[in-house]
């Protein structure tokens, strides 16, 4: 789980096919493990937060798990320029 974190984000910024991708996105977490998997334990923590709070706590839960994972991507990988501009 931790080491397809950001193929979707791939194939949207990148414009990438989904192998290329995926393969893309295992190549990054192979570099560094350890962080993966304490993000993925950590996003894992959020929703188990969530639901605790009567389910209702996944409304918040969820946004901020894709919000961490944009943000992540943006360290590892970088947004491309149109990317950025379509979203403005």
């Amino acid at each position: 789980m931790a080491a397809l974190q950001f193929p979707f984000l791939l194939i949207l910024d990148k414009g990438m096919d989904f192998w290329p991708a995926m393969e893309t996105s295992m190549d990054a977490a192979k570099r560094d493990w350890g962080g993966y998997l304490v993000f993925v334990l950590l996003q894992m923590l959020v929703v188990f937060a969530g639901v605790l709070a009567c389910f209702v706590g996944l409304l918040v839960a969820i946004p901020v798990i894709h919000a961490a994972s944009v943000a992540a991507y943006q360290d590892v990988f970088g947004f491309e320029q149109r990317t950025i501009d379509n979203a403005r």
